[in-house]
């Protein structure tokens, strides 16, 4: 394993300035890289002990960390077995694009009278971290200003955060790896970007929703034919 990841006052993938967080929280967070890097593939079992060195705290926050995964859906805790990262198939693909469609377009639309200067600001920034992340094929750098660009919009949605909240949880569900690194797909994400946040600028509600939801559909397309070809036939890992 690398050593790519230290517990810390580390950014979160949705929001780019550090914040408070808990032990089992960061241990939550570490593991999530771990198996969106494909260092932990779907079906590969999670000793305790390793994680235990490799994130340097004690067995209580991961297990809590693992019982917060397992409510996301990423990780299955059997008694008497080690945890598991959960398998992920073209079915789970298909549920889970169909809710996002609909929240993701939804939250988008009730977000646009929302944003202001401050927020369309920022969102051309990380758009533009995002572009050149994808000009650089830098895998972690598209994982995370892409998820922080949508996760502003959502966020912008509406006082109660319970859709911001739902839809987290499907992004964290998903387990990204450099398995999902595809050129082509993400020029085309930019350019879907693009298409969304001038929707956004015109102040049109309607075209910002159909723009986002012809965006996730292409996702599910994208990750639906991945995982029709076997993507994660193979569990393998160094944890």
């Amino acid at each position: 394993m690398g050593s790519s990841f230290k517990a810390g006052g580390s950014a979160t993938p949705d929001d780019l300035t550090p914040r408070y967080q808990t032990k089992a929280q960061l241990a939550a967070e570490a593991l999530r890289n771990l198996i969106r890097q494909g260092e932990l593939p779907p079906g590969k079992s999670i000793d305790l002990d390793l994680v235990r060195q490799r994130l340097q705290m004690s067995s209580t926050p991961i297990r809590e960390a693992l019982r917060m995964l397992e409510a996301e859906g990423l990780v299955v805790n059997e008694p008497h077995h080690e945890s598991r990262v959960s398998n992920f198939t073209a079915s789970d693909a298909v549920e889970l694009y169909e809710l996002r469609v609909h929240l993701e377009g939804y939250a988008t639309r009730l977000a646009v009278p929302n944003l202001g200067d401050e927020e369309v600001a920022e969102l051309k920034r990380i758009a533009n971290l995002h572009n050149k992340s994808v000009d650089a094929r830098d895998m972690p750098g598209m994982v995370r200003y892409n998820q922080a660009w949508h996760m502003l919009i959502y966020r912008s949605a509406a006082k109660s955060s319970f859709l911001y909240e739902f839809i987290g949880m499907l992004w964290n569900a998903f387990p990204w790896t450099t398995a999902w690194m595809d050129p082509k797909r993400a020029v085309r994400s930019v350019k879907e970007h693009k298409k969304i946040m001038a929707a956004i600028l015109d102040h049109d509600a309607a075209l910002a929703e159909a723009a986002m939801r012809e965006h996730v559909l292409a996702g599910k397309e994208f990750v639906v034919n991945k995982l029709s070809k076997g993507v994660f036939d193979r569990a393998d890992g160094s944890i």
